[in-house]
């Protein structure tokens, strides 16, 4: 349930990584966070402990299309101090990590990153 007056930690808006613009003035500067779409709703504590003082974007790395491309004009275009991975520890989501590895590659910056597993116990369904 949401109190009345409850603040949000997001800075920006969009945060569907293939829906910002690239050179979005929120990137200057800034600590970036890429969540895989799952990681994002999975994690309690997202907003607590993950996105204080970064600067979030998601998306699916087996769904979306050009999140190397864009994450790499995101990096090559802005003064990016950091990025942290948010991604679940099932195959689809680790192929995450590798995608923004390969965007730093190509923006041709020497940027920390960091990478945040989240492991959760549930019974896939097929629909």
């Amino acid at each position: 349930r949401w109190a009345k007056g409850q603040k949000f930690e997001l800075m920006q808006w969009p945060i569907k990584l293939r829906k910002v613009p690239v050179n979005a003035p929120f990137f200057h500067k800034a600590h970036l966070l890429v969540a895989s779409d799952c990681a994002a709703l999975c994690h309690t504590q997202m907003h607590r402990y993950m996105t204080t003082g970064r600067i979030p974007v998601i998306c699916c790395p087996e769904a979306d299309y050009g999140t190397v491309e864009q994450l790499a004009k995101i990096i090559a275009l802005n003064d990016i101090r950091s990025v942290t991975v948010l991604c679940m520890k099932t195959a689809c989501c680790e192929e995450l990590a590798d995608q923004v590895q390969t965007a730093i590659r190509l923006s041709r910056k020497r940027v920390p990153i960091q990478i945040v597993g989240v492991f959760m116990e549930a019974e896939e369904c097929d629909l």
